[in-house]
């Protein structure tokens, strides 16, 4: 017999895991002492072990994971049906991305239009400002300014957009500058939680946590590049120059 943490060790399968898969009915110990509560496990259990932590890291459900190891016969129609859901769940992401990314385009197009009509000048590119929304860090609020030359008027409008127009104050801003390609590789491709996020962007929330500073607008601005760092149209060989900037302190 093999002790739980022995099993854990050979098995790859966390301690935690198996009393959780105990508790579930995916993994039941070979012996339980009735005064200890010790678990043990026999060594061809391995193989459960084994067989569970290959469905699970394939995505399937707990109930599913049970289903399988109880009817074998069943695994190949609930494999099946597992891939289906994750291609229709990839396909509605898919499509929110490219439909929020269209929208954004539209937006600022439409606001651009409007901004000439009335007779206002557009001194540069747009850039995009996000901050939390409410309590939840889960929510973002995003802003896509456009900077102008002059006041705007007054009754200036945009159906269907909120319009918020003013002078941003004297600050002192800390802010980084990220230059990387449509094929940069991604040393994670593939990893649950995405790529990793830029050395620079985690030197700059190090400084923001350093200086106290929690939440916290992050202005970006994107700019194509050529080889030679200079502004051109798109290509498939453009680099990309990213600015993130933080106001961490107005001046008066």
């Amino acid at each position: 017999m093999i002790t739980i943490g022995e099993f854990a060790l050979s098995s790859g399968v966390s301690v935690k895991a198996l009393r959780f898969y105990d508790e579930r009915g995916l993994l039941t110990p070979a012996e339980v002492d009735p005064d200890s509560g010790y678990r043990r496990y026999r060594a061809a259990q391995m193989r459960t072990a084994t067989t569970i932590r290959i469905l699970r890291t394939a995505g399937l459900s707990v109930e599913d994971v049970k289903t399988a190891l109880e009817e074998p016969d069943r695994l190949a129609d609930l494999l099946q049906g597992h891939a289906a859901e994750l291609a229709g769940r990839r396909d509605l992401e898919d499509r929110a991305m490219k439909h929020a990314a269209e929208a954004a385009e539209g937006q600022l197009e439409q606001l651009a239009a409007a901004l000439a009509e009335a007779g206002v000048t557009i001194t540069g590119s747009f850039w995009a400002g996000l901050e939390p929304a409410g309590s939840s860090p889960a929510v973002i609020d995003q802003r896509l300014a456009l900077p102008v030359e002059g006041e705007v008027p007054s009754s200036f409008s945009v159906p269907g957009l909120r319009i918020e127009t003013g002078v941003l104050p004297r600050r002192e801003e800390a802010y980084v500058e990220l230059t990387m390609a449509d094929d940069w590789p991604d040393l994670l491709e593939g990893a649950p939680g995405g790529p990793l996020p830029p050395d620079q962007l985690i030197t700059l929330t190090e400084m923001l946590e350093e200086r106290g500073i929690e939440r916290a607008e992050i202005r970006q601005r994107a700019t194509e590049l050529d080889g030679e760092g200079h502004p051109e149209d798109a290509d498939q060989d453009a680099l990309y120059s990213m600015e993130a900037a933080v106001t961490v302190a107005v001046l008066d």
